[in-house]
């Protein structure tokens, strides 16, 4: 798979986890830094940080990792709002 495709497949469940924003029994608001944030450039410079050559499950996965700590960051700060 090139990382043109990678980048296309982790666009399209960025997309698709956005529009939801429910995926379990958790909200999943960084969903929304993915789609409204990082170009395809950017996102490849995400996904290649640790390895240059990611298979889309191991892209899959930093882009999770990094979807969960915006998660707890939008979670942290709604936390505290009131």
């Amino acid at each position: 798979m090139t990382q043109q495709e990678i980048i296309d497949e982790i666009r399209a469940l960025s997309v698709k986890n956005y529009a939801n924003r429910q995926i379990g029994r958790r909200q999943q608001y960084g969903w929304s830094v993915v789609v409204e944030c990082y170009d395809d450039a950017e996102l490849l410079e995400l996904i290649c940080e640790d390895n240059p050559t990611p298979t889309l499950a191991e892209a899959i996965n930093t882009v999770e990792e990094y979807v969960d700590f915006w998660s707890e960051q939008y979670e942290e700060v709604r936390s505290t709002v009131w």
